[in-house]
């Protein structure tokens, strides 16, 4: 027995523990309208006996028919769970007292609930389906999902709060709806599912909000207090929607707070935009006038913005890569800032930003920029920042479209764009900044309709091709990068610094490249990292009291031109214009300091000069026409003295002392006539009118002669009379002065060096050996391959040949024009030896050089004058 009654009472203790663990079941049974804390409303058992205690926290609340009384609540009243079935068909009365719901929910299906003045709080799943529901008009706050499924439900001007991660399902108005997480919460609302907020939709909170699917009806104003960063904002939209005014007031911060799908459908009135405000999702504009204020609205994750409208500050911004795009025909218009920052690649594509303030990047990411076009048209001052480091926070397509009143925009930093550059009109200053430009797309630096240009400080190509379809301005550095091609076609380029095409295609088209700088720069090209060969169709100079110096081997394909500056060159580093190529200009402002290269069949004059000189730094030299188009020959002026030697032949009297030309034959066999350009530097050589040229010739300066002289103001120039004759080496050029004839030359019994020069057949000589009372004298003339061409044993070995007239004594006179005399008609060019025999066979001898410069052909005993 004892053992029974033991086991009883164990089973009764259970049953107390169990009810404490797991609640109570309380049904309403009241006979009449009461209030909710009375235990004469309470049953243990559905439609059972009054007196059960009033159910409390851990408890379940049942309406399910047992009675349809009224309920009022007149205490605070806490559960587990509240169940009304469709049974009920009374009404339950909050007034001023709480309702908190634990995790077990709600499941509303009958009667009616009348919600007061005090919250209503939910920690479980909350279902409406069937009940006429009116909700507090505090604040009914749900930590699970919310189902409206059937019924009604009344905002009664109350707030609806979520505050952790849920599913919304079910088409309702609101009042007010604020998402405020104690965690990070992603919200789903239901598909198909339209929430309609009439009064302030807010976000708040520290944690992230992703609000997922359906959508919402913003009826009033948008507050967003959320100061999370989060990742996304989620798949939900927000439809502002309302007929009168609204406003939306974004974070404190840029990038709190982020929303998910925004549109703007307002069919009157006006949206007013405030603060920061985020957007993780698609941007849509219907409908409605913004009054964007000083806001900035800021684009986080990747989406679409959609529709033409205008915002005050646009951001842009990831921290993992990003693709945003504005949707074909749309155009958005910033009246303050756009900006791209992060530390991700950022990528616009499509439609138009008109950018009408500032334009600024902070992203550090080496990749993104987009297709879609920036066009720049503000009505004031503007500046375009950029990230500060070069291929680091690309921009799309870039438009400068300013009027002529419309302010200066200044263009400051390292800037890098993706796509085509155009400039159509404005006033830019580019202060020291640089453009760096990725991708194919076109560039335009001039203005539409003009020949105006923008100017850019420093620009540099840095991958795929960039076409020109303007003329362009650099003030400063041109850089075309390795991998990059930039295909000028005919327009032309003004480049003030360094030219450097480090591994880059240049494709000149019939451009024309000039160099119109003021400070000392260089022209590089490299391919592989070592010095390349650089061409350009047609290039000019007009820099102002500065060099620009060649690191590599330049090439001009058509006009090279020389307005002023100066081009320093080396013996590996020359200038080289190709057959055809032209030069213009030339001065002593305007000159190449170092060799010159021509090849081809044209009379050329290399412009060459020597920066060490002040006012007479020109002196330039010409050569004849070579024979062949592939010859090739390049010159160099020094203002130096000669150091090769002072043996001069007899015909010279004296050579500068402080400079001379090479002129060296690269290519072919041609050995062109030379003339210089003198200045009054040719120190040493003061007789304008006995100036000749003169050529080294390993051992002594031979005698060019002058077949012209022009002389102005202590300048002019020397053409040579004879061809210049080529060795193995470069051939030293130099300006001297003639030596004054003897009128007859001297006849020595033995060869020597020097040589007499005769010019066009008029050879005096004397003889003043005695031979007999007969006065026969014999000759004959040898060219330089000891080849007999002359003698007077043709006419008589006996006589005196009739072309040798005695003038008394021991002088006389041959004529080398006299065709009866040679063996193939008179005598030419060339150096020839005279051996004179008298009739004692005593010989002497005369080393001479024939210098003809007219055209009579056997001229016989009449010389010419």
């Amino acid at each position: 027995m004892r053992k029974e009654l033991k086991f009883i009472f164990l089973l009764f203790l259970l049953s107390i523990l169990s009810v404490n663990v797991y609640g109570a079941k309380r049904y309403w049974v009241a006979a009449n309208d009461s209030i909710w804390n009375s235990t004469r409303n309470w049953s243990a058992t559905s439609g059972g006996a009054f007196g059960a205690s009033v159910p409390g926290s851990n408890d379940t609340a049942y309406f399910n028919g047992g009675s349809v009384k009224k309920d009022t609540f007149d205490i605070n009243v806490s559960v587990k769970r509240l169940e009304i079935s469709s049974a009920y068909t009374g009404k339950i009365i909050q007034g001023t007292k709480t309702l908190t719901i634990g995790t077990s929910g709600a499941v509303l299906s009958g009667g009616t609930f009348s919600g007061g003045s005090a919250s209503i709080t939910v920690s479980g799943a909350f279902t409406i389906s069937g009940i006429a529901f009116t909700s507090t008009s505090g604040t009914f706050s749900s930590s699970a999902n919310f189902t409206f499924s059937s019924g009604s439900f009344a905002h009664n001007n109350g707030k609806m709060k979520f505050t952790a991660s849920n599913t919304i399902t079910g088409s309702t108005s609101l009042y007010q709806l604020e998402f405020a997480p104690a965690a990070t919460s992603a919200y789903s609302i239901a598909s198909g599912t339209t929430l309609t907020v009439n009064n302030t939709l807010t976000f708040s909170g520290s944690n992230t909000i992703d609000l997922n699917t359906g959508t919402i009806n913003a009826k009033g104003d948008i507050s967003i207090t959320n100061s999370a960063f989060g990742t996304s904002g989620g798949t939900a939209t927000i439809n502002i929607n309302g007929t009168a005014t609204q406003t939306m007031t974004g974070t404190t911060t840029n990038g709190w707070g982020k929303l998910p799908n925004v549109t703007i459908n307002k069919s009157s009135d006006t949206l007013k935009l405030v603060n920061f405000i985020s957007i993780g999702g698609t941007w849509t504009y219907t409908a409605g006038i913004i009054n964007a204020g000083t806001s900035t609205v800021h684009f986080a994750n990747t989406l679409t913005i959609i529709g033409s409208h205008t915002l005050y500050n646009i951001t842009f911004t990831a921290s993992s890569a990003r693709t945003y795009t504005i949707s074909s025909g749309t155009t958005v218009t910033a009246n303050g800032t756009v900006s791209i920052s992060g530390t991700a690649n950022i990528t616009i594509n499509t439609g138009t930003i008109n950018a009408k303030g500032n334009i600024t990047s902070s992203n550090t990411a080496t990749g993104g920029g987009g297709n879609a076009t920036i066009v720049i048209n503000g009505t004031s001052n503007q500046t375009f920042t950029g990230s500060g480091t070069a291929g680091q926070g690309h921009f799309p397509k870039i438009t400068i479209d300013k009027g002529p009143s419309d302010g200066t925009l200044t263009l400051a930093s390292v800037i890098t764009a993706d796509g085509d550059w155009i400039y159509t009109k404005g006033i830019v200053s580019s202060g020291t900044s640089t453009v760096v430009l990725y991708g194919t797309g076109n560039l335009d630096g001039q203005e539409s309709g003009s020949s105006e240009m923008m100017s850019f400080y420093s620009l540099a190509f840095a991958t795929n091709t960039r076409t020109l379809t303007g003329n362009l301005d650099v003030n400063n550095n041109l850089t075309i990068g390795n991998g990059a091609t930039l295909s000028a076609g005919s327009n032309s380029i003004y480049c003030g610094g360094r030219w450097g095409n480090t591994g880059g295609t240049w494709t000149y088209g019939t451009s024309t490249v000039i160099f119109d700088g003021n400070t000392y720069k260089q022209i590089v090209r490299t391919s592989g990292g070592v010095p390349a060969t650089e061409t350009f169709y047609n290039l000019s100079f007009n820099r102002s009291g500065a060099s620009q110096t060649l690191a590599n081997i330049v090439t001009v394909n058509n006009v090279l031109t020389l307005t002023k500056g100066h081009v320093k060159t080396t013996s590996t580093n020359y200038l080289l214009l190709i057959d055809g190529a032209t030069v213009s200009g030339g001065s002593d402002s305007a000159y190449v300091h170092g060799p010159v290269r021509k090849t081809g069949d044209d009379a050329f004059v290399f412009p060459l000069g020597d920066t060490t000189l002040a006012d007479t730094a020109y002196h330039p030299l010409g050569i004849s026409a070579p024979g062949v188009n592939t010859d090739q020959f390049e010159a160099t002026y020094f203002a130096l003295a000669q150091i090769y030697g002072d043996s001069l032949v007899d015909t010279l009297n004296s050579i500068s002392t402080c400079e001379y030309w090479i002129l060296d034959r690269k290519l072919g066999s041609s050995t062109p006539i030379v003339s210089v350009g003198w200045n009054k530097n040719s120190c040493n050589v003061d007789n304008y009118e006995d100036l000749r040229l003169a050529q080294w010739n390993g051992i002594k300066w031979l005698d060019l002669g002058a077949a012209s002289i022009t002389v102005s103001d202590h300048k002019g120039g020397v053409n040579a009379l004879t061809p210049i004759s080529f060795g193995l080496n470069p051939v030293p050029i130099v300006i001297g002065n003639k030596k004054s004839p003897e009128p007859y030359a001297i006849l020595l019994p033995e060869i020597n060096g020097g040589y007499h020069i005769v010019y066009n057949g008029k050879l005096l000589f004397k003889f003043d050996e005695t031979y007999n009372e007969s006065g026969k004298l014999y000759y004959n003339i040898y060219d330089d391959y000891s080849r007999l061409v002359a003698s007077s044993s043709f006419v008589s070995a006996t006589a005196l040949h009739p072309a040798t007239v005695q003038q008394g004594d021991n002088r006389y006179l041959l004529n080398l024009l006299d065709c009866t005399i040679t063996l193939n008609g008179n005598l030419g060019n060339g150096f020839y030896l005279l051996e004179v025999i008298n009739d004692k066979n005593e010989k002497r001898y005369l080393l001479l050089k024939h210098i003809k410069t007219i055209q009579t052909e056997c001229a016989n005993d009449v010389l010419p004058n």
